[in-house]
């Protein structure tokens, strides 16, 4: 399956013209596209992780766990739950935002 993942990436990242050229790292190690991969999938998927969960039909907001926050909050805080799931540092502070910069 991992295999079968990451061939079917390489060819995605070439057909769109920004092929991998080389293994993105996060702080000083180097990211398992498998791994974040299974993590974002377990969190919900990319919109989930990066929107928080929203209900159609629903105004802005309604359905997450709170609703008060602005989305990209709810979001960068899933960010860096997949972060720690990889096993950054606790003390990143831009953990969120370079873990999603790679899964895009």
């Amino acid at each position: 399956e991992e295999e079968a993942f990451l061939i079917s990436l390489y060819k995605f990242m070439k057909d769109r013209h920004t092929p991998i050229e080389r293994i993105p790292h996060l702080g000083f190690k180097q990211i398992n596209l498998w791994k974040i991969y299974k993590a974002v999938e377990k969190l919900g998927a990319y919109e989930l992780v990066s929107h928080g969960p929203w209900v159609p039909g629903c105004p802005l907001g309604a359905g997450r766990a709170n609703p008060s926050l602005p989305l990209q909050v709810t979001g960068r805080r899933l960010w860096k739950n997949v972060y720690d799931e990889l096993g950054g540092s606790p003390g990143s502070t831009s953990a969120a935002t370079c873990t999603r910069r790679h899964y895009e």
